[in-house]
């Protein structure tokens, strides 16, 4: 049987039966989590209405067909890299434009659906001559960087197990965290991590000094533990999530 989060997409299309919607309906009265998942869903589906419909770059075409998630040279993919290939076939590079927002301070607020985008999109690119100085050559347990991609105000590198990918982004500037959404916010003690699930990726973004990192995965334990293994980690970011969720319950009265 299919679970609500299995059948947000087609209740949003208006592809589901009148029991489906029911239960829908309900789980999103019941749960926050789905409720912000399908605000992000909204969110994400917008941006892409809303990109220019540019003509596809001659050398992606090329690049598209070598190294498919069908053909020879095809490394283990996520299941959704064939429909996020075909999103990126019509997703110019004037799309990563609109991945950073800037405010005058010289902070950056990070666009986490466009993030989750470009993430789901990565199809194998060459990556000589991009600066790989911010992107470590190993993260996480296990992750090895694969691509290093430039783009409109931040890096973006690739990584994988061999089973799982998963991306960081980094950012030029500090986070302005009171322009980040609320969606599913993690408050952390310090104020420097934001955390959600959007389109069943996990999204983290933390910040270093003058750099900022969006980090999406499968899991949060994934992508908590590759903030963890990034540059200059002023303090362990299981110990600010645990402090902070401590400080949560105090806060909300349910301690004890």
């Amino acid at each position: 049987m299919k679970t609500p989060r299995d059948l947000i997409n087609a209740y949003l299309d208006d592809e589901v039966d009148v029991d489906e919607r029911l239960v829908v309906d309900q789980a999103l009265n019941d749960s926050s989590d789905l409720r912000a998942e399908l605000d992000q869903l909204i969110a994400t589906r917008q941006l892409v209405r809303d990109l220019p419909l540019l003509a596809m770059p001659e050398d992606l075409a090329v690049k598209l067909q070598r190294r498919s998630p069908f053909g020879p040279q095809a490394r283990p993919r996520r299941q959704n890299r064939t429909r996020a290939a075909a999103l990126s076939a019509f997703a110019s590079v004037a799309f990563w434009g609109v991945l950073v927002g800037t405010n005058g301070a010289g902070s950056v607020v990070p666009d986490v659906a466009g993030v989750v985008f470009a993430h789901q999109s990565a199809v194998a690119a060459d990556d000589s001559g991009a600066d790989s100085s911010d992107l470590p050559e190993a993260v996480g347990d296990s992750f090895v960087r694969e691509e290093v991609r430039e783009m409109s105000g931040m890096r973006h590198g690739i990584y994988s197990d061999g089973d799982h990918e998963i991306s960081v982004f980094v950012l030029r500037g500090p986070v302005d965290w009171d322009e980040m959404p609320l969606g599913d916010r993690v408050p952390m003690t310090d104020g420097s991590a934001w955390f959600a699930v959007i389109e069943g990726d996990s999204v983290l973004v933390i910040d270093r000094a003058d750099k900022s990192y969006a980090i999406v995965g499968t899991t949060k334990e994934q992508v908590v533990a590759v903030a963890e293994s990034l540059p200059d980690p002023s303090r362990s970011l299981r110990e600010r999530i645990t402090d902070a969720s401590r400080e949560t319950v105090e806060f909300f009265g349910l301690s004890g």
